[in-house]
């Protein structure tokens, strides 16, 4: 494929290029942790490559180096790039940049997130991929319901022993809880939650039910 071009105008074409012929660029702004790099990686073998990497007439990377490393780390030999030429030094330091920063001005249309992630949900499709976190899924779920507080944890003071206790509160109903007991609810959520994806259905499960 390496010979393989698309030619845009004078200035820009499409080709593949080998990864190890793509320069690191030592102006790069952006971090990339090692989560973002797996998820771009799961992406990729999920739905393809579908972001292209920028590049001047040199191979120096201007866009892309978190989807060129999540290439090297899947043992890919080629990717596809959008080749500039004759970029001063200055241009080449702007497209960098803002390739970086646009996407920080930005916010997320909550309602039309809800709607998104149902209509995944509906179709058995992972959240994953979305690049939501499951706290993130979960709150886009209970943003908008009026729920009352009947569950929660109290540290209070024991009448009889004088020692701190905790008490697991729904409803208008106070139980004891022992440390113990409350890492093994905490632990059975987050079971629940690593399985589903979301928390909605957790009690139901916890008494015998089923998601």
């Amino acid at each position: 494929m390496t010979n393989e071009f698309l030619k845009i105008d004078e200035n820009r074409e499409i080709k593949f290029i080998k990864i190890e012929l793509l320069l690191e660029n030592k102006n790069n702004i952006k971090l990339h942790t090692p989560e973002q790099i797996e998820l771009i990686k799961k992406s990729i073998n999920s739905l393809g490559f579908n972001n292209i990497i920028i590049v001047d007439d040199t191979n120096l990377i201007l866009a892309g180096h978190g989807r060129v490393q999540a290439l090297k780390e899947l043992g890919k030999d080629e990717a596809p790039c959008l080749v500039i030429n004759n970029l001063n030094e200055n241009e080449k330091l702007q497209i960098l940049t803002i390739d970086n920063t646009s996407t920080l001005m930005t916010g997320i249309d909550k309602d039309m997130a809800k709607l998104v992630i149902e209509m995944l949900e509906i179709n058995e499709a992972s959240l994953e991929l979305t690049g939501f976190s499951v706290d993130e899924i979960s709150n886009f779920k209970l943003d908008d319901m009026e729920l009352p507080e009947v569950l929660s944890i109290d540290k209070q003071e024991n009448d009889i022993s004088r020692e701190s206790s905790l008490k697991l509160t729904f409803g208008k109903r106070k139980v004891i809880i022992t440390e113990e007991e409350l890492q093994l609810l905490e632990n059975k959520y987050l079971e629940y939650i690593e399985k589903f994806g979301v928390d909605f259905g957790f009690i139901n499960n916890l008494l015998g039910g089923t998601k």
